[in-house]
């Protein structure tokens, strides 16, 4: 279940819901995905990860001798939910470098998909948006090779690099319309994306007893956007 708030400035009275509109409005989302910007509409979301984006809506400013109508700001927030699946396979060697130190290089195969429902805003009136559900995938094939150095029996550090291409490259869109003007919807297409991307990490690993307790910092970078993920793991055998 995600959060989101947008805040839209709107004249009062507001007279014709279809009027020629030119904007700010902040839009804040809990759930990660894909960017839009420049357009009417914008969303920020990422897999793992969560980002702001500003964009919006404001009333020309009046002609001379037109009547001064007070700007009111408002508030606009919706709940929805996001489904995700996610399949990866994997290959890799482990070679030996020394007698504590390991590099596995490996080829893998993953495939994510993220669905968000419909769901339409509360808050501002004949400003508040009604939003159609919208998917987005992914098959990334990628190279990596990953560094082990064991420090002891207990502890080992990790560090891995490689490079992926997404095959699907889909150029994410989400169409939506305004409470007051239904029948007027329009489409908001994301930013079009290089197919390539770099990612690698720097990572610990301490096991004692039958727990191993494993700290990574990740990075993926894609052409101006870098998605940052830190993670504690813990596994018990038993």
């Amino acid at each position: 279940m995600a959060n989101c708030r947008r805040r839209c400035a709107s004249a009062q009275p507001l007279r014709t819901p279809g009027a020629t509109l030119t904007a700010i409005r902040a839009l804040r989302r809990k759930v990660p995905r894909s960017t839009f910007s420049s357009l009417p509409v914008t969303a920020a979301t990422a897999s793992t990860s969560a980002r702001r984006s500003t964009s919006g809506w404001h009333w020309p400013q009046p002609q001379r001798g037109a009547s001064q109508d007070h700007l009111a700001a408002r508030v606009a927030e919706a709940d929805f939910t996001s489904d995700t699946a996610y399949l990866g396979l994997g290959i890799g060697r482990r070679y030996a470098l020394g007698a504590q130190t390991s590099l596995t290089p490996s080829v893998r195969v993953d495939y994510s998909w993220i669905k968000d429902d419909a769901y339409t805003e509360k808050g501002a009136g004949v400003l508040n948006l009604d939003v159609d559900s919208r998917s987005t995938e992914a098959l990334v094939i990628s190279v990596d090779g990953k560094l082990e150095h064991r420090l002891s029996e207990r502890a080992s550090l990790l560090a891995n690099l490689g490079v992926g291409y997404d095959t699907i490259n889909e150029r994410a869109s989400v169409t939506a319309a305004f409470v007051g003007a239904p029948g007027a919807a329009f489409v908001t297409r994301g930013l079009e994306l290089e197919p390539w991307l770099v990612r690698g990490g720097l990572g610990a690993v301490f096991r004692t007893g039958g727990v191993e307790i494993t700290g990574r910092y990740d990075a993926e970078y894609r052409e101006s956007f870098i998605n940052q993920t830190a993670s504690v793991k813990a596994r018990w055998t038993f």
